[in-house]
Parts: structure tokens; sequence; C-alpha cells
């Protein structure tokens, strides 16, 4: 399974699993070629950053890997995302208790503030007040919002009485929290599961689940699309880019929402040529100043294989409309070429 990738020198960095292992591979950014690739023990990798010359990823444990993916360092635990202010690292993972004493496990959040060589600085757990969640609802992704420094974690609970929420929580440098946006499936602002998130230049968020949100930066919600549902999100000029996976005649499909920032649909492009299910998983696209590449999975060979597509972006109008796509086979079989598609 493909979920995030990053920007690393020369290569894009795809990150994920492969036959219930830790999986990730780097890919010549020009060509697709698969230049090499690591397999570790059992778990999975959900997310990854690039910074200097080093590879920085989370999932059953964190590593720290150069670009040979020789490790450098590890710690162990489960963590989701990590995003990075180029000061200090922000981890996202879980806190199990029993808070209130019923007998039941409850899970927090866990946001853990460390150096480049993974020393942990700082920690928070947090939960709104008496409105715990069960540990299988826990799905977020952290983000920095650029124009201030803030950390933004998004995600979900379900409360007591069953009833699930869509939950943003902003925090600063120093992960005191300032501000938690809670909304219950009832209300307009509700978007299901929220699973991406993206800044532009002055600070708005956008948020992508079951439906997309903007924000501005203190939190206040700006504008709602219910008719647009998306797993990963990229803002690149005046332009969102959505991807989701939803059914389309018989099979799910690749495909790419371009909307403006107003949340107004632009176009609608299906990615995938395949006659078969293909799937987003959790994660984030990355975007080199000329490329927005992001990761998938479809089973074309009868076999789970990860999809990486290379889509041209121009910052002032739609991406072109040749993408390129790579596939990385997770089993023994060796990866093909790049494919040109059209769309």
């Amino acid at each position: 399974h493909g979920h995030s990738l990053c920007i690393l020198g020369d290569y894009v960095a795809v990150v994920g699993s492969a036959g219930g292992h830790e999986f990730l591979a780097l890919l010549d950014r020009e060509t697709g070629e698969v230049i090499r690739t690591w397999k570790g023990s059992r778990g999975v990798i959900t997310d990854c950053l690039s910074l200097g010359n080093r590879l920085y990823v989370t999932g059953s444990a964190v590593y720290i890997f150069d670009k040979a993916l020789n490790i450098i360092s590890k710690i162990t635990g489960l963590y989701i995302s990590i995003a990075s202010n180029e000061k200090e690292i922000y981890l996202g993972t879980m806190y199990l208790e029993d808070a209130d004493g019923d007998g039941e496990i409850e899970s927090f959040w866990r946001i853990e503030k460390h150096n480049f060589t993974l020393n942990l600085m700082d920690y928070k757990h947090f939960s709104l007040e008496k409105k715990y969640w069960k540990f299988s609802d826990i799905y977020y992704n952290l983000a920095i919002n650029p124009a201030n420094g803030d950390l933004w974690a998004v995600g979900n609970f379900v409360d007591r009485g069953r009833k699930p929420h869509s939950l943003l929580t902003i925090f600063d440098i120093n992960l005191r929290v300032k501000r938690a946006i809670d909304y219950p499936e009832d209300a307009w602002q509700y978007i299901g599961r929220p699973r991406g998130i993206c800044f532009d230049e002055v600070g708005h968020a956008y948020v992508v689940g079951e439906g997309i949100a903007k924000f501005d930066k203190s939190g206040g919600v700006v504008a709602v699309n219910k008719v647009v549902h998306g797993i990963k999100i990229a803002c690149i000029g005046n332009k969102l880019y959505v991807f989701s996976d939803p059914k389309i005649g018989r099979y799910h499909r690749h495909v790419l929402y371009v909307l403006d920032r107003e949340l107004n649909l632009i176009d609608e492009i299906v990615l995938s040529k395949v006659q078969t299910n293909c799937n987003f998983n959790f994660g984030r696209p990355a975007f080199d100043g000329r490329r927005l590449y992001v990761a998938g999975d479809d089973y074309a060979l009868g076999i789970s294989r990860i999809v990486v597509y290379a889509i041209d972006v121009a910052t002032s109008k739609p991406p072109a409309a040749k993408p390129s796509v790579s596939t990385i086979q997770t089993s023994a079989v060796p990866a093909t070429a790049p494919l040109p598609i059209s769309v």
C-alpha cells in the first residue's frame, strides 16, 4: 500500500507497506524509475518528511534514513503523521488511558515535539473534556501553517452517544491549544473523518474528508463544499488538488478534482485507466515546484501494487493533460517502467 510521498533531492520517496511489512522506495523524479527500496519489520510507514539529505518516516516506528536508505536513528512506538517548522519536528501519536475509571480504555491524541536527532523535547495529551473516542476512530494528519507557524491536527472521534465528530485542533509551537474545532455529524460544517490538510500562503487551511472545509488562520470556518469528497489534498497557486477514489461504473478509480480557493469545482480527471479497483490511502501528496506527485494502489495484475502519478502543474492554470504513472510491485515482481497516460 502506498501512503505518503516527499521530495528527497532528485528522488521521490514513497512510503507504505508491502506484504504486511514497512516499505519505502526512492523513484527518479524525471523517469519514475525505482532506484532503491527498503523493507522493514512487520508494520507500516504512514508519513514522511525530508530535511536536507535525511528522510524522516513515521508508522510502526520513527526512522531517519540517509539517501542510501541506511538507518541513522530510530525510536519505537506507533506514530501516524509528521510535520516540521525547520526548527523542531512534531509527531502525531496516541495515548491510552482509563481516564474516567469505568474500565474502558480511552485514546487521546498525543503530540510530541522532537529535535532533529529524535530526542523528545515536549509533548501534549489532548481530548475534549468528557468526550473520549474509540481507538479505532483515531485518524489524523499534522501540518504547519506557513502564515503563523501554528500546528494543525485533523482527525475525528466518536462521543459517548456514538455520534461521530470532525475535530481540528490548533497548537502553538509550544503545544498550547489555541483552538479546538468540533463539528458533530448534524452540524453543517461536518465533513466526516478529515483525512488531509493543506494551506495557502496567507494561512487559509483546506481540510478534506467527506467534503472540503476552508478555515481562516485562526480556525474560523469560511466555506464548506460537501459535494467533493477526498483523501489527499494540495494547494498550489490559486488551485486546490483533491485526490479521491469514487466508484465509477464497476470499479473504484483514482480521480483528481481541481477546485479554486472558494471551493468551486473546476475540473474532474480520472487518472486510472486500468479496469480494476483503485484506492488512495491516508497520507499526503508532494510538490517539487513543477510536478505534483501522489501515491495510491491498484490491483491490475491481481496483486496489490503501489501506483505513483506525476502531474505537471502550472500555478496559474489546471494541470497538463498528460500525467505519467509509475508502478511499484510490492511482491517479487520487478517494477515496470513509467507508463504515459492520457486524461
